[in-house]
C-alpha cells in the first residue's frame, strides 16, 4: 500500500512539475524560432526595450509597423488592441468595424514575457493557421419562391435558425497562440452547454497527458487570449474574414 502511495505521489510530482515548467519551454520555442530567423536577432535587440520608461513606446511602435504591413494587403484582416478593449476589421489601413471588448482574459505567459520576444513575434502581423468555429461560414437560407407580390412582401425575410447557433471561434496563429472569441453573455442552457463542449475540444486527453507523463516529453501548453463580446459581432467578424487572414496583436 505504501508503495502504491508512494509511486503515485511520484507520478503525480512529475506531472505538476511538467506542468510548471512548460510555459517556459514554449517562451523557449520562441526565442529559438526568432534566432532560426535571424541568428543575430539577440545580439542586435536594444537592451533598453525592457526599461519601463521605453518598453510601451517599443510595444505601441510596434503595434504600428504591423498595421502599415497590413495596409498592404487586399484582403480584410483583424486588428486586436487589448490596450483599449477593441477588435477591428481593417482593409488598406481603414478600420471598416470596431468591437468594443467588454471581457478580456490573456495568458500568464503573454502578460509576462520579456519585449525581446514581444517585438519579435508581433512587430509583423501574425498568420492564423486554422480556424474552429461553433457557427457557419456562409449560412444559406432556402426559401420558396413567393406566388405574387403580396406574400412576397409579407415572407420577406424568415429567420435563419443557423445565424443563431452559439458563437464560438478559436483562431490557431503561427506562434502556437490560441486567439478565442467567444459570446457574451450565455443566457441560455444550450449557450452554456455549447461553450463547455467548445473549449474541451481542445484540452489535452487524460490518456494524451500520461503519456507525455511517463515518455518525460513534457506536458503540452497553449497560450491564449480570450476575448467576450457580442454573439452577432463574432459573426459579423468570422463571416468578413479571408480564407487566409492575419490578426496584429498589441498588448
Amino acid at each position: 500500500m505504501k508503495i502504491t502511495l508512494v509511486i503515485i505521489g511520484f507520478l503525480l510530482l512529475v506531472f505538476l512539475i511538467q506542468l510548471g515548467v512548460a510555459p517556459a519551454g514554449v517562451a523557449r520555442q520562441w526565442q529559438e524560432k526568432l534566432e532560426a530567423k535571424d541568428s543575430l536577432y539577440m545580439q542586435k535587440y536594444d537592451p533598453a526595450y525592457e526599461l519601463s520608461e521605453v518598453s510601451s513606446l517599443a510595444r505601441k511602435k510596434a503595434f504600428l509597423e504591423a498595421q502599415l504591413q497590413l495596409a498592404e494587403e487586399d484582403s480584410i484582416h483583424l486588428i486586436v488592441n487589448l490596450r483599449d478593449s477593441s477588435i477591428h476589421l481593417a482593409i488598406h489601413g481603414v478600420i471598416i468595424h470596431t468591437s468594443k471588448l467588454p471581457s478580456i482574459e490573456n495568458d500568464a505567459l503573454l502578460k509576462s514575457i520579456p519585449n525581446r520576444l514581444y517585438l519579435g513575434l508581433f512587430s509583423d502581423p501574425v498568420p492564423i493557421i486554422s480556424i474552429h468555429s461553433t457557427i457557419l461560414k456562409e449560412p444559406i437560407v432556402e426559401r420558396q419562391a413567393p406566388k405574387d407580390p403580396v406574400e412576397a412582401a409579407l415572407n420577406a425575410y424568415e429567420p435563419d435558425t443557423l445565424i443563431q447557433n452559439p458563437a464560438y471561434i478559436r483562431l490557431r496563429l503561427a506562434h502556437g497562440i490560441d486567439l478565442i472569441l467567444e459570446q457574451h453573455p450565455n443566457p441560455t442552457f444550450a449557450e452554456q452547454w455549447t461553450r463547455y463542449r467548445f473549449r474541451q475540444e481542445n484540452r489535452p486527453t487524460v490518456t494524451s497527458r500520461l503519456q507525455r507523463m511517463v515518455s518525460l516529453k513534457g506536458q503540452e501548453y497553449t497560450p491564449d487570449i480570450r476575448l467576450k463580446l457580442p454573439a452577432n459581432d463574432i459573426r459579423a467578424l468570422y463571416r468578413a474574414l479571408p480564407a487566409q487572414p492575419k490578426v496584429v496583436l498589441y498588448f
